[in-house]
């Protein structure tokens, strides 16, 4: 099988090494390429996460948006989410975001929205990127350059407009709960908002620190173990982590450890469907739980590519879909757009306060599968698409008939058993992404060491070195 490779844009955005995909040229030239694409003219919103070299890219973009003529409001050091909400309220057209989300802190990229408040749509992208790779940007001239200005103020509405659109109706349970910043951009926010409700918060690294100190940003379940040590020794109930820009939250509960993503996913379309039928969407690897609560449920799951589940949204109509998500990402069109992983933490509080009862006693009522979202890391990114196409090849080719086969994002192979099993490329990162489940705990660990086994055998023909990342849970 032949796997995409793209030439800009990947699963979210544009992302890669500094001074290797992402450099300052290609900053300046993004800025004016979007203002190219926006015709000279309108307004706009730049801001950026923690790390080192973001400050020197956002500085390379808004010279480049001001040059093609745009005026851009600076938001600076803020959440990704905020970029969304600010052109939401202001009406403005469209953002660009400097970040590199989860990636390591030598990483560096850029978020691009529209003038909807979400990231740019597939046709948008194509269409930007065009203007790009062809060096079809220009300049605009002395007298018609754009401003600069900065909305400081912004921040403040942010987390008042949240605050009063969660507020509990009623305080049935406060939960104490730790949240952790992982150094980065989400720091100064959820803890706040988590404040203003009432609960007891316990904040772990929210000093902005773009080498991470504290641990990768990545909120995977081996890398927040170690978590879980003070959040028993601090007798507090759960722990909320966050990655580097905070569009992403990964779930701890004392005596629980991490939650697998698709039961949070399935717990907020459980209570989405409460008040109103519609569509659930969902990324390929979001698991069985979200699609037995949906249907049982009686609403309407759409599975759809990962990265793009707001694009979907906006085709089924936005008064139809309750949610859009994929693990550790959140969407809720009556909020807005883009991933939001404070309004996530802060959606869940709510829930658990006005329920009256600890997460784990709510999610009694989600079904818990067996899980893997393994990564294979390769230390070249030169043969991910060709290994990656080759590994897609062997699992197609040992599906049974009974199996189906869905291709909108690598392939996945569901089983008649409920196991499913999905290999794609990552689309930011050196890896191959192996995401499976079952209800038997042994039959994940043979598909994942199958599967890991072929693409270490394929890496290993092409000099390729490699080292897995994940686990299985239970």
């Amino acid at each position: 099988m032949v796997v995409g490779i793209p030439k800009f844009f990947g699963t979210a955005g544009i992302r890669g090494r500094y001074l290797d995909i992402i450099t300052p040229d290609l900053a300046f030239k993004l800025g004016l390429s979007y203002g190219t694409y926006l015709g000279h003219k309108g307004k706009v919103i730049v801001g950026h996460d923690v790390r080192l070299t973001s400050p020197l890219l956002k500085e390379l973009i808004t010279s480049g948006f001001i040059a093609s003529g745009l005026d851009v409001y600076d938001v600076g050091l803020a959440p990704i989410s905020v970029t969304g909400y600010t052109i939401k309220k202001l009406k403005l057209s469209g953002g660009v975001y400097v970040t590199a989300s989860h990636n390591p802190p030598e990483d560096n990229g850029f978020k691009i929205f529209n003038s909807l408040s979400s990231e740019l749509l597939t046709k948008e992208e194509e269409q930007l990127e065009d203007i790009l790779l062809e060096g079809k940007f220009s300049y605009v001239e002395w007298n018609h350059v754009g401003k600069r200005g900065h909305v400081g103020f912004i921040l403040k509405d942010y987390v008042e407009d949240l605050v009063n659109a969660l507020r509990p109706d009623k305080v049935k349970y406060i939960p104490k709960i730790v949240v952790d910043a992982v150094n980065g951009a989400a720091g100064a926010y959820t803890p706040t908002v988590l404040r203003r409700l009432g609960v007891k918060v316990l904040a772990l690294n929210t000093h902005p620190d773009g080498t991470f100190p504290s641990r990768m940003p990545e909120p995977r379940p081996d890398v927040l173990e170690p978590m879980m040590k003070i959040m028993d020794g601090a007798g507090y109930d759960m722990l909320y982590a966050h990655d580097g820009d905070g569009d992403r939250l990964a779930v701890l509960i004392r005596g629980k450890g991490f939650i697998k993503q698709d039961r949070v996913i399935a717990l907020f379309a459980y209570h989405k469907l409460l008040d109103k039928k519609g569509y659930i969407v969902v990324s390929v690897d979001c698991g069985n739980a979200v699609k037995e609560v949906v249907e049982s449920m009686g609403g309407k799951l759409v599975i759809y590519r990962l990265g793009k589940t707001y694009e979907k949204a906006l085709e089924l109509g936005l008064n139809n879909v309750l949610l859009a998500a994929e693990p550790w990402k959140f969407i809720d069109p009556k909020w807005g757009l883009w991933a939001d992983g404070i309004y996530q933490a802060t959606y869940l509080t709510k829930i658990i306060m006005e329920e009256g009862r600890p997460l784990h006693e709510l999610l009694k009522q989600v079904p818990d599968y067996p899980q893997a979202r393994i990564s294979v890391f390769l230390d070249s990114n030169r043969f991910k698409y060709e290994i990656a196409g080759k590994a897609i090849e062997y699992l197609g080719s040992k599906a049974p008939p009974s199996a189906t086969l869905i291709e909108i994002d690598g392939l996945r192979v569901n089983y008649e058993d409920n196991s499913w099993i999905l290999v794609r490329p990552s689309g930011t990162e050196p890896k191959i992404r192996i995401y499976c489940e079952s209800p038997k705990y042994d039959k994940v660990r043979s598909m994942v060491n199958e599967m890991v086994s072929v693409i270490n055998k394929l890496a290993k023909e092409r000099g390729v070195k490699t080292h897995v990342e994940g686990t299985i849970l239970p």
